[in-house]
């Protein structure tokens, strides 16, 4: 048998080789494609080489007919011969043995049918669907191996040629979630009739040997901290005082282990902390990787680096006041585990001391209500967290646990408080420079506070990036009833970001949703109109929420924000717990730059000489760009507000006594410009 086992991700053309008169069998590891989107690399101590490929389970549905552009696939890279008959074989397994989890689409470049049509190509809607049930009722038991055929378990699929010879590529996209594979075979002559092994309960390893148990307790599983283009930190823990290290891009990089005793941590033994410094990566591209401790294997996974700095386009959630172990906090992680995105931004309380969210973090609740719950998408998606008042205050020694646990940019300990390291720090990734403030130690003293806008003026003013995007803390814009509006974090970002076109601002402290019009606390045009989101529904009990003049949207709701941004175009979610969006929000940049015009406003009803009960005001409004909402004040009190064209608030007229009263239309536009209309007199009736 001539076999060529692709352990990397191409081989020679197979006419190459000596002696080789027909094409050999090719045979791919799955854990070494290439991933996009929401496939995973999983470790699998009974998969070939103890790694599989999943697009997890989370209930989607079936794919009847393949996309052309899947946003969720695999591929990898062989070479063939060309008018050669191959047959396609994968060994998988279907997640609980369901018929529901059970089948894939593979597509090819340059691959024909038997009458030398193109067919089955990457880019189109047709494909070699591939099932494991081999026929209607025979189930599924542990991993199996299948071909393109269906109907009978003898069946056979039609065979697929290529038409050049050399280098093709495969393509794997879902049909159902929840299919594991770890071996795909293409055969013009040893399976070209009869499988690699059983359908049922297999052992059969072509591509790589069966993998040895582990020896290696992981205390944490990988996360990726600092992912960049280039470059990537990767941190696990182990129970094992081994070295650690991580295999990745043909290299084994050494990894700084740091004992972590049991008398610092409260956990119930020593531990053992492993941080390796990656660089040298491509951008935009996908790596998979193996950290080891004292030689033996203890994970594998895969991840993708940002897009080069200024380019393509970046997906990223954003949450916080999450970390109690509640079961929303659950169920918001794994939705978040089922998403699409690149980077997550933590906008502080990570964690509590105690589930009913009070009190100081730990290092053991970061452990229990951290990592363990966000562990399934910890190790192939960045984190980019910032602290909380839960997360460093006095009574865990301003953030001793955080500082710990998370490996940030240091740049913070260039100033007179060296102890300020990774309290604040910014980095590009792709269209976006992101900056995470510290709201806590390095804010809440006077003179640190005053290190700390002197950096961020710096910082702000030196990149040419066209997003900017601001993450922190205390919300300075905020309706929630616990805590508001947090004045001195308002008075110091807030004319920074307006000053160096900050767009976006995320914060939590408040526990919920809220999202605000493009808002400037001048009058001045040149300032940028910043959107303002409070997105501090992670898992913590809710807060209530009231309605301020800036506010669009709220939510007393257990939640995630989803924002998307390529080109002019932000797109912005509130994601809920029952995984739809709540509130959807389109910024373009370029449009707001150039909105150059105020709003106009007036009040078009009405009224008799006196009012009573609830009273229609309808408002007209324009713009030159788009109007993001009108609000209607009584006596310069807000009343209620809208957000759809036509305009019109109702207006209790009882709240307010018998007598004289004042109405006045404020309309607000993308740039951040609003404009009030002439006040209109009204008597109540007050009744």
């Amino acid at each position: 048998m001539r076999t060529i086992a692709l352990l990397g991700s191409t081989v020679l053309a197979a006419l190459a080789f000596a002696g080789q008169t027909s094409a050999p069998d090719i045979i791919l590891l799955a854990a070494n494609a290439t991933l996009t989107g929401a496939w995973k690399l999983v470790a699998d101590q009974t998969a070939a080489g103890g790694r599989a490929t999943v697009l997890p389970n989370a209930d989607r549905a079936k794919v009847v007919t393949p996309v052309a552009n899947p946003a969720d696939y695999f591929e990898l890279s062989f070479d063939a011969v060309a008018n050669t008959p191959y047959r396609i074989w994968v060994r998988g397994r279907a997640d609980g043995d369901s018929r529901l989890n059970d089948s894939v689409h593979i597509q090819f470049t340059n691959s024909i049918d038997a009458s030398g049509a193109a067919a089955w190509r990457i880019g189109s809607t047709t494909s070699a669907e591939v099932n494991l049930e081999d026929c209607s009722g025979c189930g599924n038991s542990g991993w199996g191996w299948e071909d393109n055929g269906w109907g009978t378990p003898t069946t056979l699929g039609p065979e697929i040629r290529f038409a050049t010879s050399g280098a093709q590529k495969l393509r794997v996209q879902n049909r159902e979630d929840g299919f594991y594979i770890d071996q795909i075979v293409l055969s013009p002559s040893t399976y070209l009739t009869r499988a690699p092994g059983a359908n049922k309960n297999d052992t059969t390893y072509l591509a790589a040997p069966a993998p040895t148990p582990s020896t290696v307790t992981l205390v944490r599983r990988p996360y990726l901290m600092q992912l960049g283009d280039r470059s990537v930190v990767i941190v696990w823990a182990s129970r094992e005082s081994g070295s650690g290290s991580v295999r990745i891009d043909g290299r084994t990089i050494a990894a700084t282990t740091t004992r972590m005793a049991a008398s610092t941590t409260a956990l119930t033994t020593d531990y053992y902390q492993h941080e390796a410094s990656v660089s040298g990566l491509s951008a935009s591209t996908a790596y998979s990787y193996t950290v080891s401790v004292g030689g033996a294997v203890a994970w594998s996974d895969s991840f993708r680096t940002a897009p080069a700095t200024g380019t393509g386009r970046v997906r990223f959630i954003a949450f916080g006041d999450s970390g109690t172990g509640s079961t929303n906090q659950k169920t918001l992680a794994s939705l978040m585990a089922a998403d699409t995105f690149d980077l997550a931004l933590l906008v502080g309380d990570i964690v509590y001391g105690q589930s009913t969210g009070i009190g100081d973090a730990t290092f053991k609740t970061y452990h229990s209500w951290f990592f363990d719950i966000y562990r399934d998408w910890l190790a192939r998606r960045g984190v980019f967290p910032i602290t909380g008042n839960h997360d460093s205050r006095p009574g865990n020694s301003n953030g001793k646990a955080y500082l710990s646990l998370f490996v940030l940019p240091d740049e913070a300990a260039a100033s007179a408080y060296p102890d300020n390291a990774e309290r604040y720090y910014s980095f590009d990734y792709g269209p976006v420079h992101f900056i995470g403030l510290d709201t806590e130690t390095a804010f809440q003293d006077p003179a640190r506070r005053q290190v700390q806008l002197q950096w961020a003026e710096a910082d702000l003013s030196s990149t040419s990036q066209p997003w900017k995007i601001a993450f922190f803390h205390r919300s300075p814009y905020s309706s929630g009833i616990e805590h508001g509006s947090e004045l001195p974090v308002q008075q110091a970002f807030g004319p920074l970001f307006e000053r160096y076109g900050v767009q976006l601002a995320l914060s939590g402290h408040d526990h919920g949703f809220e999202r605000s019009v493009p808002w400037r606390s001048t009058t001045d045009p040149t300032k940028q109109g910043v959107t303002y989101v409070v997105t501090g529904g992670g898992g913590g009990p809710l807060y209530p929420i009231g309605v301020s003049p800036w506010t669009v949207r709220t939510a007393k709701a257990y939640s995630y924000t989803r924002v998307d941004v390529s080109g002019c175009t932000l797109y912005l979610e509130g994601v809920g717990t029952n995984g739809a969006p709540f509130d959807r929000f389109t910024l373009d940049r370029c449009v707001q730059a150039s909105d150059s015009g105020k709003p106009t406003v007036r009040i078009t009803s009405s009224f008799p000489s006196a009012v009573s009960g609830n009273v229609t005001v309808a408002i007209s409004a324009t713009d030159d760009t788009r109007i993001e909402k009108v609000n209607l004040f009584v006596d310069g009190k807000l009343v209620g507000y809208d957000r759809t064209a036509s305009y019109a608030v109702v207006w209790n007229s009882r709240s307010v006594p018998a007598g004289a009263h004042t109405l006045e239309a404020r309309a607000y536009d993308l740039a951040g410009n609003v404009t009030a209309s002439s006040k209109v007199p009204v008597t109540s009736t007050g009744s």
